[in-house]
């Protein structure tokens, strides 16, 4: 990600005391991977490193699990949502989720894809991550 574009992320979250302290490390992130079988985009990765799950405009989930049953990680979003029959293809994972509760996700190609559940359809909601940030983060 660009440094201004962190340094915008650290000042919004530092001006609402949303950080969450709990970033993920390397093995943590090599662990997510090959639970759900997938390459995590870089940006992504980038991010749960240096701000873990946290609320930028969006909430971004991380691979980190705590005790908290608000708090779900990746892999137990994806692996759920995929045993529930949703039609999220392998190289794909969810970050997010929509205000109509519709899962946000990153594929291969590293697009931002919102899954609408009242219609089926796929969209893209932005090219990268980073994109995807910088249309969500208030100024």
């Amino acid at each position: 990600m660009k440094t201004d574009l962190i340094e915008r992320i650290n000042s919004y979250l530092n001006k609402y005391q949303l950080f969450n302290p709990k970033p993920a490390n390397d093995e943590d992130v090599k662990q997510a991977e090959i639970l759900l079988n997938v390459v995590f985009d870089s940006d992504y990765k980038q991010f749960i490193k240096t701000f873990g799950e946290c609320y930028v405009g969006v909430d971004i989930y991380g691979v980190r699990n705590s005790n908290d049953l608000k708090e779900r990680s990746v892999v137990d979003l994806t692996k759920l949502y995929k045993e529930a029959g949703w039609p999220i293809t392998d190289d794909c994972y969810i970050i997010s989720f929509d205000s109509s509760g519709n899962p946000i996700m990153m594929n291969r190609s590293g697009e931002v894809v919102l899954f609408d559940h009242d219609n089926g359809d796929s969209v893209i909601l932005a090219n990268s991550f980073e994109e995807l940030i910088e249309d969500n983060l208030p100024d």
